[in-house]
């Protein structure tokens, strides 16, 4: 399965993430991967010196459970539907912001800014976090900001 988000945005969603996210403390998790994919991303990210998405621990622990939540997300977030790839993101980060999930939050507010950039011409990053933050004052016409839909 091909990734079908173009390069230059998984670029930019993973600086994002890595500038608002915190260390995991996953030590058990983090010090026993298994043969995937995913361990090789973490050592090649890692030997040079670049920043990576810590979930990828996650996919390296258990990989054999893990790859039914990368195909989901990958159907959900970014297949065709009525909702664009980046309103689905956004929806998301409100969902684990609500939820208090950090690390989902920041991982999807970092895809959502990348994408609604492209969709509409707007600051990603900026609309996406205050969407998040407050989202009753986010789309009000009166501080110029665009309505979260499609």
């Amino acid at each position: 399965m091909g990734n079908p988000f173009p390069l230059d945005y998984r670029r930019r969603a993973v600086v994002a993430l890595t500038h608002l996210m915190e260390p995991t403390f996953l030590h058990g998790v983090e010090n026993n991967p298994q043969p995937s994919r995913y361990v090789n991303l973490i050592r090649t990210m890692h030997a040079a010196g670049a920043e990576y998405m810590q979930i990828w621990y996650l996919f390296a622990f258990k990989p054999e459970m893990t790859v039914h939540l990368a195909r989901f997300s990958q159907a959900f977030l970014r297949e065709p539907a009525p909702l664009s790839p980046g309103i689905r993101e956004l929806i998301a980060a409100y969902t684990s912001a609500l939820n208090r999930w950090a690390f989902c939050t920041k991982a999807h507010v970092g895809f959502a800014a990348a994408l609604l950039e492209n969709e509409r011409g707007i600051n990603g990053e900026e609309f996406a976090e205050v969407v998040v933050r407050d989202l009753e004052n986010s789309a009000s016409p009166e501080n110029g900001r665009p309505k979260p839909v499609t």
